[in-house]
Order: structure tokens, then C-alpha cells, then sequence
């Protein structure tokens, strides 16, 4: 595959979960009463604006011109794992979340959803961060290293 269909392939994966996130985000903030959720799923709330920016600025480095097919490659070897797991949160919040205007009994049944959710979606965002330092890591030493070879 060519560097180029290689870097359409992670812009797709990051489309994804760029898509994902909104929608997760759009759940969230739609909730009837945010404050009756386990503290788990307003902590994930609050970190996916950061996924956001992070999975943005992947985004970014693959439209470079300079970058390679390999690092197309090693780019959507740390993301394909990042959108099946925003993937999952976004169907546990759907899932447990309860939506405006929803009926007295349709809110029970949900709080009775979210007991054992919190920490599975607390596991999820944690593999997707730990999954998102390693990608910032790769930008990291990538700038390094370039930085390296333009001084020479």
C-alpha cells in the first residue's frame, strides 16, 4: 500500500473516533441529571475533550507532507485500538445514560445498567489513554528527530 492510501486509512481511523467522541460527548451532555452518574462516567466525560485534541493532532501529523508510510502504519497500530474502545464507551453511555424526558421506570432500569459499567468504561479510557501517551511519546522523539536532522 502506498504512503498515501496508508495515511487515508488512518485518517479514516481517526475520522472515527473523532465521530465517536462527539456523539459520547453529545450523550453525556444531553443527560437528564448528570450529577446521579458514578463519579466514573463524569471523569471520563471530562477527559475526552483531551482525547479529542490528542486524536486532532494525529490528525494533523499524518496530513504532513514528510510523513512516511511507516509511521502511517505504526500511527494506525496505536489508534485501531482507540476506536474500538471510544467505540465501547460511546455504547455504555448510550446504554446507561439517561435521556431527557425519560420515563421514573426507564431511569431505574438505566441506574441499575451503570453499577457495573463504571469500571469498565474507567478501563476503557485508561487503555485509550495509555494507548494516546505512547502516540504523543512517537510525536515527541518524531520532532526530535527531525529537529536532529535539520541541524545537520
Amino acid at each position: 500500500m502506498s504512503g498515501i492510501g496508508e495515511a487515508s486509512l488512518v485518517l479514516g481511523v481517526i475520522s472515527s473516533i473523532i465521530s465517536i467522541i462527539d456523539a459520547t460527548k453529545k450523550i453525556y451532555d444531553a443527560a437528564h441529571d448528570i450529577n446521579g452518574l458514578p463519579k466514573a462516567f463524569r471523569d471520563v466525560a471530562g477527559k475526552l475533550p483531551l482525547i479529542l485534541e490528542l486524536v486532532k493532532g494525529a490528525e494533523q501529523f499524518v496530513k504532513r507532507p514528510d510523513v512516511n508510510q511507516d509511521a502511517c502504519k505504526a500511527l494506525e497500530t496505536i489508534l485501531e485500538p482507540c476506536r474500538r474502545r471510544m467505540t465501547e464507551v460511546q455504547a455504555i453511555f448510550d446504554k446507561v445514560i439517561p435521556k431527557k424526558g425519560g420515563s421514573i421506570v426507564n431511569r431505574y432500569l438505566k441506574a441499575g445498567r451503570i453499577i457495573g459499567k463504571s469500571d469498565q468504561v474507567e478501563t476503557l479510557i485508561g487503555g485509550i489513554l495509555k494507548d494516546l501517551n505512547l502516540l504523543s511519546h512517537y510525536f515527541v522523539s518524531h520532532r526530535y528527530l527531525r529537529n536532529l536532522q535539520c541541524q545537520k
